[in-house]
């Protein structure tokens, strides 16, 4: 099982709306197959604001058209140092062992916010986002 630990800024956080964040690049002869992954939000120094209230959830990992399960817009707000969430790639399909990738295909992380791009937040914020996953060969 490979680890991959990657830390979002604030600058980063606030763009995901419109911009999706590189987690495990995509390999030309392998697929990725996602089995878990925990995010830890420190907002101490600034909560965020323009979060949605419209959307159901707000944050996943994509695998080209597959979606890993999404953690709910409200656990964006308002707390300290925290777990956030831990995506259980399990959830992503009935029937489905883990999401992968098709061979070549990154994967993100995500985000909907019907109002655009996230606004407050502080620099010293960060988000840390831990995925767990194997990388397997294909024809």
């Amino acid at each position: 099982m490979l680890v991959v630990d990657h830390t979002l800024t604030d600058a980063q956080i606030k763009a995901l709306p419109t911009t999706p964040v590189l987690i495990v690049p995509g390999n030309p002869h392998k697929a990725i197959v996602l089995h878990a992954a925990e995010l830890i939000l420190n907002d101490t120094a600034g909560a965020y604001t323009n979060v949605s209230t419209g959307a159901a959830d707000v944050l996943s990992l994509h695998a080209g058209l597959r979606v890993s399960s999404e953690l709910p817009n409200d656990e964006l707000l308002g707390f300290a140092t925290k777990q956030i969430g831990h995506i259980n790639a399990r959830d992503a399909a009935p029937y489905a062992c883990a999401l992968s990738t098709r061979k070549g295909q990154d994967l993100e992380l995500l985000c909907v916010n019907t109002d655009g791009d996230f606004t407050g937040g502080h620099a010293d914020n960060y988000l840390r986002v831990i995925a767990y996953f194997n990388l397997i060969i294909t024809g």
